[in-house]
């Protein structure tokens, strides 16, 4: 028993410094041409350089999401073809260790790296993505509630209508700072409890403690009499709780999101998490069939994702671990190849689930069981052998 857990642990050691130095090497890369195509963007809003370190910092975990499997297919086949070079793995097969039991540590790590990445992906992930946006967009600057400078907007950034409920959302810009979205130039329409229609217009909102708070409002009541809602107060300050207007500024950046999604290249990239796409379902019941696809695909890709290490594990353990230097470099060649159309069939399914042509369960799973069952297939051949 110890020696097999002292081979798990040199088999772990000869991978962790690969992938180290191959993610180090990926973000490395990605961020210093990131960094070159976006100097001119930076230039020009005056983004300070301490700004734009949080920046690229907020951003590395959207990165290491796309780059991970891809460091980790690399360590393997690096690792293994080191070990096949000193004859390591054939003096494990002639111990009589089966070739699932050398991959078991493996595959252990694959798993764990699965549920990291599912973890951080589902309650890091997309605060740190819009927190980074807003740096670029709003120059790394955030309102204050107290803050009372009239801010306008020419165009409307997120309009949202509830027409079951009667309420209505009208944004002119969005603020976001760590802590804190505060919505500019706001018109909400809604319901009081007499049934009547309230318009309240208010130059800023923000959430706070399950009531919305909105600074310079003017309140306008529909009047039935005269046919068109007319001015009631205007207040400097007015609270509405979320009783009357239940959406959450998550629930609306949600929306706002979802409205930027104009073709299919914006939605493969696009960043929801399953508390986001059930916070929308509770709130649109009645979506249309584009958006249920759109979420229902997301949905499944959320959790289909984690499988990905595991699934690189599988294809590329079998073929890197064959004997002789030709072997070896044939299979290393086989693996890359087939693990990086792995990484394209997942990028295509998606959008098939989006635009309706295959089911999105199929569209977020199919590519794990086509590949998955594909590596079992070599596992089973590389073991007889």
């Amino acid at each position: 028993m110890s020696e097999m857990r002292l081979l798990d642990r040199y088999i772990l050691t000869q991978i962790s410094l690969p992938m180290l130095v191959c993610t180090a090497g990926f973000l490395i890369f990605w961020i210093s041409g990131d960094a070159l195509s976006r100097l001119d963007d930076f230039k020009s809003l005056q983004i300070h350089p301490v700004d734009a370190l949080k920046y690229y910092l907020l951003k590395i975990p959207g990165y290491l999401d796309l780059l991970g499997p891809v460091a980790f297919l690399l360590s393997l086949l690096y690792a293994f073809i080191q070990l096949t070079r000193s004859n390591e793995t054939t003096a494990m097969r002639a111990a009589g260790i089966s070739l699932w039991r050398i991959a078991l540590p493996i595959f252990f790590i694959s798993l764990l790296f699965g549920v990291v990445s599912f973890t951080y992906r589902e309650l890091y992930l997309v605060d740190f993505e819009t927190q980074a946006d807003a740096i670029a967009q709003n120059n790394g600057s955030s309102l204050s509630p107290q803050d009372n400078a009239p801010i306008s907007q020419s165009q409307s950034l997120l309009f949202y209508w509830n027409e079951t409920e009667g309420r209505r959302w009208d944004v002119g810009n969005i603020q976001s700072s760590d802590d804190q979205t505060i919505l500019v130039d706001v018109t909400v329409e809604y319901l009081d409890p007499n049934g009547k229609s309230v318009f309240v217009c208010a130059e800023k909102a923000y959430y706070s403690q399950s009531v919305w708070h909105l600074s310079n409002a003017q309140v306008f009541v529909n009047n039935q009499t005269l046919g068109f809602p007319v001015l009631e107060s205007k207040p400097a300050h007015l609270e509405i709780p979320d009783s009357i207007l239940p959406e959450t500024p998550e629930f609306l950046m949600s929306q706002l999101k979802i409205s930027r999604v104009q073709d299919i290249k914006d939605a493969r990239l696009a960043k929801f998490n399953i508390r986001e796409i059930a916070h929308i379902k509770k709130f649109l019941p009645t979506l249309s069939n584009a958006d249920s696809l759109f979420l229902s695909t997301k949905y499944h890709s959320q959790i289909a994702g984690s499988l990905t290490f595991f699934v690189v594990g599988l294809l590329a353990l079998p073929l890197g671990c064959r004997p002789g230097r030709r072997d070896a470099f044939r299979g290393v060649t086989l693996a890359l190849g087939l693990c990086f159309t792995y990484f394209v069939v997942q990028r295509l399914s998606e959008p098939l689930g989006f635009s309706g042509k295959i089911h999105p369960i199929l569209a977020a799973w199919s590519p794990n069981f086509l590949f998955a069952s594909l590596g079992l297939i070599l596992f089973l051949k590389s073991d007889k052998n």
